[in-house]
C-alpha cells in the first residue's frame, strides 16, 4: 500500500499537477500583487475587530440582512481607523498646494522675525541677528532661495500629494475587501483552518488562534491607545488655545502608534509654545501630556498587549520595532504575531523534550 502511494505521488501526473498549482499560485500573486497591502490590512482589521462584529451579529435582529450589517461595521471601522489619517493627509496636501504662494511671498517681502525670537533666553539676540541677516529682507530671501533647489522642493511636494492619493486608494480597497471578509468570514475562516491543518498538522489551529489573538491585542494596544492619546492631547491643545488642535491631536495619535514616539511630538509642540512667549502654558501642557502618555505607554499598552497575547511585553516591543523596520507599518502587527507563534513552538518543544528541566529565566 505504501509503495502504491509513493508511486502515485511520484507519477508524472502528480508532478505536473504540483507544477501547475505552483504556476497558478504565482500567476494569481502576480495579478493581485498591487492589492497585497490592502488584503493584509483588511486581514489585520478583521482579526482585530472580529469579536465585536460577532457579538453585534448575534444581537442584531433576524430580519437585518447580513450584508447590511457587514456594510455598517465596515463604515464604523473605516471611521475609527482611517478618518484621522485622511483628515491629516488632506490638511497636509492643502498646505503643500500653498507652498508656491508662500515661496513667492517670501521672495518679494522676506520673513520678518516674530517678536518672541528676541525673548528666547541666552540665544535670543544672536538668533534675531541671524534671522535678520538671512530671512528678514527680500534680498536675503532671494539669495537663500537661489541656494535652494526650488524645483526639487516642488517635486517633493508633488510626490507627497501623489503618495497621499495612493494611500487613500489603498484605504478604499482595504475597506472594500474588509466588507467581503465580514460578509463571508465564517466560510473563509473554516477553509483557512482546514488548509492550515492539512499543511502543518493539528497544532496549526492553535498557532493560528495565538497569532490572531496577538494581532488583535497589538492593534488594540497600539492603535486604540494612540487614538485615545490623540483625543486627550487634542483637548489639551484646545485648552492651550493652539491653532488646529484636532490636526495636532491626529498627528500625535499617528506618531504615538509607534511606542515611545508620542513624547517626542509633545516635546516639540511644547518647545514651540515656550519659544512663542507662553512658558506657563508650555509647562502645563507638557505635564498634562506627559501624564497621559506615561499612563498609556507604561500601564495600558502592556496590559492590553502582553496580557491578551500571553507574551512578555519586551518581546512584544522587539516584535513591533523589528517588524516596523522590515515590513513597514504592517510590521507593527506582523512582528509580534510571528514572535508569538515562535514562542508557542518553543514552549511546545521544551514541554515535550525537556519537561524535567527547571524553568528558565
Amino acid at each position: 500500500m505504501k509503495q502504491t502511494e509513493t508511486t502515485a505521488f511520484n507519477s508524472p501526473q502528480a508532478l505536473f499537477r504540483a507544477l501547475a498549482g505552483i504556476a497558478l499560485l504565482g500567476l494569481g500573486f502576480w495579478i493581485l500583487h498591487r492589492f497585497v497591502v490592502a488584503f493584509a490590512w483588511a486581514t489585520v482589521l478583521a482579526i482585530a475587530t472580529w469579536p465585536l462584529y460577532r457579538r453585534l451579529d448575534h444581537q442584531a435582529p433576524a430580519r437585518l440582512n447580513r450584508s447590511w450589517l457587514a456594510l455598517l461595521f465596515t463604515v464604523v471601522v473605516g471611521a475609527v481607523f482611517f478618518l484621522p489619517l485622511l483628515y491629516a493627509g488632506v490638511h497636509i496636501a492643502l498646505e503643500a498646494q500653498n507652498l508656491p504662494h508662500f515661496v513667492t511671498h517670501f521672495k518679494e517681502n522676506g520673513l520678518p522675525a516674530p517678536p518672541w525670537v528676541e525673548s528666547i533666553p541666552w540665544i535670543g539676540a544672536w538668533l534675531l541677528a541671524k534671522w535678520n541677516l538671512f530671512l528678514a529682507t527680500p534680498q536675503a530671501a532671494t539669495q537663500l532661495i537661489n541656494h535652494v533647489d526650488v524645483g526639487a522642493a516642488f517635486e517633493w511636494a508633488k510626490r507627497i500629494s501623489l503618495e497621499l492619493l495612493h494611500r487613500t486608494a489603498v484605504m478604499a480597497f482595504t475597506l472594500l475587501i474588509l466588507f467581503f471578509v465580514y460578509r463571508y468570514a465564517d466560510t473563509i475562516g473554516e477553509k483557512l483552518l482546514v488548509l492550515a491543518t492539512r499543511l502543518f498538522g493539528e497544532p496549526a489551529g492553535r498557532y493560528s488562534m495565538h497569532a490572531a489573538s496577538t494581532v488583535r491585542a497589538t492593534l488594540n494596544g497600539l492603535v486604540l491607545v494612540a487614538l485615545g492619546e490623540g483625543v486627550f492631547l487634542a483637548g489639551g491643545y484646545a485648552v492651550a488655545d493652539l491653532s488646529h488642535p484636532i490636526l495636532l491631536g491626529a498627528l500625535t495619535a499617528l506618531v504615538a502608534i509607534i511606542p515611545l514616539l508620542g513624547p517626542a511630538v509633545l516635546t516639540v509642540i511644547c518647545v514651540g509654545i515656550f519659544a512663542s512667549g507662553s512658558p506657563a502654558i508650555a509647562v502645563a501642557l507638557l505635564v498634562y501630556g506627559g501624564i497621559v502618555l506615561f499612563v498609556a505607554d507604561h500601564f495600558v499598552r502592556p496590559a492590553l498587549i502582553g496580557g491578551t497575547a500571553h507574551l512578555p511585553f519586551l518581546w512584544v516591543l522587539l516584535g513591533i520595532l523589528g517588524g516596523l523596520e522590515n515590513f513597514g507599518l504592517l510590521g507593527l502587527f506582523l512582528g509580534p504575531a510571528i514572535l508569538a507563534v515562535l514562542i508557542s513552538l518553543w514552549r511546545d518543544v521544551t514541554a515535550e523534550k525537556g519537561a524535567d528541566l527547571p524553568p528558565g529565566p
